[in-house]
């Protein structure tokens, strides 16, 4: 995997949090947000972390790449929900 391409895995503790991600399995970070995003766009009452992040830095461990500036990322439940 290239060392631009940001992965994340989800923490099997909070794999209840995220229907539909596998937990400890490394998955290409924007391939995750797109799914969650896609899942909450249909259900306004999901729970968004308090990071305001649909992957939580608690929630998920993260390797490769780095995490885009506001201007550049579609991280941000609320930059999703516009953008």
């Amino acid at each position: 995997m290239s060392a631009a391409v940001r992965e994340c895995r989800l923490r099997r503790e909070h794999s209840a949090l995220y229907p539909g991600v596998e937990p400890e399995v490394w998955e290409i970070a924007a391939n995750v947000v797109e799914r969650l995003h896609t899942r909450r766009a249909w259900s306004l009452g999901a729970a968004i972390p308090p990071s305001g992040r649909l992957l939580a830095d608690t929630h998920f461990e993260f390797r490769g790449g780095r995490r885009q500036s506001r201007q550049g990322s579609h991280t941000r439940a609320g930059e999703l929900a516009t953008g």
